[in-house]
């Protein structure tokens, strides 16, 4: 208590009045802030409850936070752990956060409220969230190397391919457990070239990290053994077989630039391998490189692979195609679409004499599609044509196709009594040839006839038999002996041709637009067709392809 005194007086000096007056303290408030003073003690409570406790990998989980009192304003902020998450703004009392990057495992999951003037900051109690895999499509991952013996300081391009293709994210290259880089998957594939591979073994892989979608996966081990450069030898000479083969392709591939190489080694694939067409390169694109801007060193690399590839007479055959075609370019055609120097050659799958890989020549009139290794032997799908059926150049005249003319001609004379053999319908191209929406051979696998077949072999005459042997062998044996031995023994033992017809349409003379012949048994189909001459108005040409029902591409896709 406080006293004070209090003296009034009568202003015409009559009476005095005194008194003491007593009051009790009493705090001032709200009169602009002199003296006044505000509780920041209202405590609160914080709890956070998630939208799931158990969430696969890439799922939305929403963290929601509430605060007591309701009337609590400001910021929760959400934690993993320690790792903040992220913060949210009081709304009525609570906040929200939705995220999907929480990792595969267990995460303690807390809120923190921020606090204000009024109200005190609180932690929520831990919640557990479980985030388990995803369910994902299964994917192997497979690897090539351009090289599995370089010499030193040699350029090595490794090629990996994840399938299902649609698999995204990237693929990361090991020499044993030492990483040589990770590359973005495209289509796919991705590639990474490198030439610091040291002397000796290396154990290479590719692994596929996977995503939410696609599990990871690793490819089988590809040994790479570099050698001194002071010994590396690409002599062939003591090889045989596919290891010839294998030893020349690797020879070729040596001589070429990083940018070639690049150009030249493709994975080994469906999508890929259908890259084929007999038309003008100026019409389709071709895997590969081009023939033309090979120098004169790797234009004889290439050739020698050829010629281990082909018979001698196939060889020739295609050698004298490349004339024909220049033959083209001179009347007529055009260097832009026609030329020796516009084909393409490309290595689908590194050459390898375990693992399956594809060698593809091709151009305007040829595409050769030889597989090693695959399921089945393979020398198909193979394209052979000509214009003009014959021509003479520098005093040498050149029948490129008469092997084939004359077994087709031998064979349509002795059809032409049997009314059986003729086919319904008439004929301007090949059936089965590369005629897809993109003039590849899109189509594949394609669906041969079951019916209208033409005859059947086990119906014709001793001769008329060997003439339908003679046809097929017209084609097989452009390839090497150790190719074609094998093929042809299927596709004329007893049991083949007791289930193989043969069937006509036109005159049988081919000499006409539209005589067509083909052979069509359980594996064997070859097709020879006369059109009219494109280039060379006036003149015929032929289409023919040879494919194996089984084994095209090595029967791999």
């Amino acid at each position: 208590m406080r006293n004070f005194s209090l003296f009034l007086s009568n202003s015409l000096g009559g009476v005095v009045i005194a008194a003491t007056l007593s009051f009790a303290p009493f705090a001032l408030q709200g009169c602009g802030g002199g003296g006044s003073s505000v509780s920041t003690s209202g405590a609160t409570t914080t709890t956070v409850t998630p939208s799931a406790t158990s969430a696969a990998s890439g799922t939305s989980v929403t963290l929601t936070a509430a605060v007591s009192p309701s009337g609590a304003t400001g910021t929760i902020t959400f934690y993993d752990g320690s790792t903040s998450l992220g913060t949210g703004t009081l709304a009525s009392g609570s906040a929200s956060l939705a995220t999907s990057t929480l990792s595969v495992g267990a995460h303690s999951i807390t809120a923190v409220y921020g606090g204000n003037s009024s109200y005190t900051t609180s932690t929520s109690a831990a919640v557990t969230v479980t985030i388990t895999a995803a369910s994902t499509t299964a994917t192997t991952t497979t690897l090539a190397t351009s090289m599995t013996a370089p010499s030193y300081g040699a350029a090595v391009t490794l090629m990996a391919t994840v399938s299902p293709s649609a698999a995204a994210g990237s693929v990361t290259f090991y020499d044993g457990t030492t990483s040589l880089g990770a590359i973005t998957l495209s289509a796919g594939t991705a590639a990474l070239s490198t030439s610091a591979l040291t002397v000796g073994t290396h154990s290479i892989t590719a692994t596929y990290a996977g995503n939410t979608t696609y599990a990871s996966s690793t490819s089988s081990a590809v040994t790479v053994t570099v050698a001194s450069a002071t010994t590396t030898s690409t002599n062939c000479s003591s090889s045989t077989g596919t290891a010839l083969i294998v030893c020349l392709a690797n020879a070729y591939y040596a001589t070429l630039s990083t940018t070639q190489q690049t150009a030249t080694l493709y994975s080994y694939t469906r999508a890929n391998a259908v890259i084929w067409s007999n038309l003008p390169t100026a019409m389709v694109s071709r895997n590969g490189v081009r023939f033309g801007a090979l120098s004169s060193a790797q234009s004889t690399a290439a050739l020698a692979l050829m010629q281990a590839v082909l018979s001698s007479d196939g060889y020739t055959r295609f050698s004298n195609l490349r004339i024909a075609d220049d033959y083209l370019a001179a009347n007529g055609g055009g260097t832009s679409s026609y030329g020796a120097g516009l084909y393409y050659i490309a290595f689908l799958g590194t050459p390898s004499t375990t693992a399956a890989w594809q060698l593809q020549i091709g151009g305007h009139h040829y595409a050769l599609n030889v597989t090693y290794n695959g399921n089945y032997a393979s020398a198909t799908p193979f394209f052979l044509g000509v214009e003009p059926p014959s021509f003479t150049v520098s005093g040498a005249t050149y029948a490129v196709m008469e092997k084939q003319r004359a077994a087709a001609y031998a064979l349509g004379q002795a059809l032409t009594s049997n009314s059986s053999a003729k086919l319904s319908g008439t004929f301007d191209d090949v059936v089965h040839g590369a005629n897809g929406s993109t003039s590849h051979d899109d189509n594949y696998p394609q669906a041969y006839p079951t019916s209208g077949r033409g005859v059947l072999y086990s119906s014709l005459s001793t001769a008329q038999q060997a003439l339908v042997k003679s046809y097929i062998e017209a084609w097989i044996n452009d390839q090497n002996s150790t190719t074609a031995a094998p093929l042809l023994a299927l596709y004329e033992s007893d049991t083949a041709l007791a289930s193989t017809y043969v069937g006509y349409s036109g005159t049988g003379a081919f000499t006409t637009q539209g005589d067509y012949i083909r052979v069509d048994g359980p594996r064997v189909w070859i097709e020879f067709v006369v059109q009219n001459g494109i280039v060379i108005q006036g003149g015929i040409h032929y289409h023919s392809i040879w494919r194996d029902k089984t084994a095209d591409y090595g029967g791999d896709f």
